[in-house]
């Protein structure tokens, strides 16, 4: 009988370490320069001034004819997880986005800042459906 009772205590440690729960989070970039991005005026601010007020760098710099188009990309990704021993639940939510600013060629004003809002990836732990119940 303690031959069995062993076997049944180490078969459920065993599972106990091939099961668990996992969070992970990504980012690429700062996606908070949607919010910064705010305080850029078109027809007032200059290219040379979008470092400083975005803090960033630009992913893409973009001539075409008269304009020249600043691209700042930035990623968020969410990751949740359960698994036991055989048998995994994972569901992960991606937020991909870009920020675009025209500037005239010549002057270097800013003439165009189409308007973003910054988008959070869900928590989310059922991997099935779209909402919560799978559905």
């Amino acid at each position: 009988m303690s031959g069995h009772l062993t076997r049944i205590v180490l078969t459920v440690v065993l599972a106990a370490f091939c099961s668990g729960c996992m969070w992970s989070r990504v980012r690429m970039n700062d996606p908070d320069i949607v919010e910064r991005a705010r305080a850029i005026r078109p027809g007032v601010t200059k290219a040379v001034e979008l470092q400083e007020i975005l803090r960033a760098q630009p992913t893409r710099k973009r001539p075409e004819g008269g304009s020249v188009t600043y691209e700042y990309s930035y990623a968020d990704s969410r990751t949740k997880m359960f698994s036991i021993i055989i048998l995994t639940f994972s569901r992960t939510e991606n937020v991909t986005e870009t920020l675009y600013i025209e500037t005239d060629a010549a002057s270097g004003v800013v003439t165009r800042v189409p308007k973003l809002v910054r988008h959070e990836p869900e928590w989310r732990f059922w991997p099935f459906g779209d909402d919560e119940k799978g559905e």
